[in-house]
Parts: C-alpha cells; structure tokens; sequence
C-alpha cells in the first residue's frame, strides 16, 4: 500500500510540473493578448512517387491544422498515374502485402503516413484469433470468421491498412510510434508474445476497455521507439459490430469507426484519460486509496498491472 501511494504521489507531482513548465508561456500570451504562434508549413521535397517510383510535382491546397513539417493531407504524394488508385480496403493477402497507401496518405514531419492513428490499429506481424486458428493479421482476409467475445463467430467486413515510412535516421513521431505490451503484461502468458499496436487500441481488462496508451507503465507496458523498423504498417479489422478479437492472447477491441458504422455501439464501456488533469486526478485517487479507495475502474487496473510490472522486475529469492 506504501509502494502505491509513494509511486502515485510522485507520478502526479511529475504531472502536475509539466503542466507548471508550459504554464508561464499560456499566461503571457493571454495576459499579452498574442495570439498563437502561426503554423508553419513548407514545401515537401520528397517527389517520387512511393506506388511506382516516378517524380512527380507536388500540389498544395489549403491550409490545415498541422503544426510542424508536412501538411499530411494538403500534400499529394501520389503521381497522377497512380493517385487515386491506393485502398485501405484490403481482400487479400496479396493485396495487404503490396498495396499503397490510401490517397491522403502524405508526408509528414519527413514521415509518410495518416493524419490520424486515432483508429484501433495492431502492427504488421501481430498473430490474430480465427477460426481456422491463428494468423497474422496483414494474412486476413475480408470473409474469415473471428470468434468475438459478445457476438461469437462473426466474419471480418473489411481489412484495412495504414503506413508510415520515414527517413533514414529520424525518429518516429509521437503518433506513429507503437505501444509494446510485453508477454505476461497483463496476466500469466497473455500476452502470449510481445504485442504492438497504437495508443488508442484499447484492450479489455476487468470488463472495460482502455486505451494502450493509458496503461503505459515505462516497463512491462510502453511506447516502442522502432528504431529497426523504417515502414510501420497498421491494421484495422472492422466486423460487422464493435467486439472483442483475441490478439497474441490478449483481448482487444475490433474497429469501431463512428463514420462508417453510424450507429454501431461500444461492447463495452470505453475508459481512460481524458488529458494530463484528468490523470494527475487519477494518480491523487490511487495515492488517497489505502485510506479511502474512490478510484474509478481504469485507476485499478492500472495499479494492478504496474504492480504485476513491478513483481516482473523483481528477481525471485529461490
């Protein structure tokens, strides 16, 4: 109880003083009445086309809201030839090997990928539950049966795919870069292996569903710098609803797309942080709880699986 109150007290104070750092530049800029610093955007110097190799002259269009590099969506990174002819709706595993990436898929920060990671995506590689057994998920097809928690056998609708490329010797940015979740992280073999998807892939735990990213504890749990990777490719599997899949053993969510799938409801409640105050107020909850436990179901599961972390780390006496 000690562990967690000291580990938690201390984790908020780390919150609280980034929050302290950009604190001082917010209040000059109000009390100043200045405005924002503009966005800034430059001409992208990457002219090949990444579907066939020809140069090609890029296009600009009109601003959007991306802060640094590459206007991810403004930039036309496909040649006339080939633009237009990428999907992000695969049906074969031949298809999933080769195919570009879906128009809009630009440059960004020297990186070529989607604006937004936002969906629940597993990596390239990652072995996914059929019924015909396990497969890796780039092998899938539109039309194999997944054996869902809530809706039993239900058939994938579509396979979907995002890709991010960079330059040689340039760190991923932050929205590429995958969450590790280490074999054992959550519970004894599950996963059964090293499991990597984005931060917002929630995983069901204790009947709720969280996001990756909010369970990242720097050792068991963390974001995977994939400094030997220079192509992440990204999957999406979208069922008929929004359920459960097992992945490497673990349970995670299938995509639940509000645009596409207007309508479709979450299988189960969907919790998590909603920025730094909200888990600073986390961290106060979980530091408070020896005495009064008030904390909300994705502060206990976080404690669990960052003492589970702990015991990991810990060498065993006999």
């Amino acid at each position: 109880m000690r562990g967690r109150t000291r580990r938690n007290v201390v984790k908020a104070a780390l919150i609280a003083a980034g929050a302290l750092v950009a604190l001082p530049a917010r209040v000059c800029r109000v009390l100043a009445q200045q405005p924002s610093p503009p966005r800034v955007f430059k001409e992208c110097p990457l002219d090949i086309c990444i579907v066939c190799g020809e140069r090609y002259r890029t296009k600009w269009g009109r601003p959007r809201s991306w802060e640094f590099g590459y206007d991810p969506l403004e930039l036309d990174e496909l040649c006339s030839r080939c633009c237009g002819t990428g999907t992000n709706l695969l049906d074969t595993p031949q298809q999933a090997q080769s195919a570009p990436p879906q128009a809009g898929v630009q440059p960004q920060g020297g990186q070529v990928g989607m604006p937004d990671l936002g969906a629940p995506c597993f990596l390239r590689g990652t072995l996914i539950r059929t019924a015909a057994g396990e497969r890796q998920v780039e092998a899938l097809q539109a039309g194999d049966f997944l054996p869902t928690l809530f809706g039993g056998l239900q058939p994938i609708r579509a396979l979907r795919v995002h890709r991010y490329l960079r330059r040689a010797g340039e760190p991923w940015s932050d929205e590429a870069r995958p969450v590790l979740v280490c074999r054992s992280a959550l519970g004894d073999g599950v996963p059964r292996r090293d499991l990597w998807l984005t931060g917002t892939h929630a995983l069901f735990v204790d009947g709720v569903l969280i996001p990756a990213a909010d369970l990242v504890n720097g050792t068991t749990i963390r974001h995977d710098d994939a400094g030997d990777l220079d192509r992440l490719d990204y999957f999406h599997i979208e069922l008929d609803g929004h359920d459960v899949v097992e992945a490497e053993g673990a349970a995670c969510e299938s995509l639940l797309d509000r645009d596409t799938m207007a309508g479709v409801r979450p299988c189960a409640p969907i919790v998590g942080f909603n920025g730094g105050r909200s888990e600073a107020a986390s961290r106060l909850r979980s530091a408070l709880s020896p005495l009064l436990d008030r904390r909300r179901p994705v502060d206990v599961v976080r404690d669990r699986l960052e003492e589970r972390a702990i015991e990991l780390a810990t060498p065993s006496p006999f």
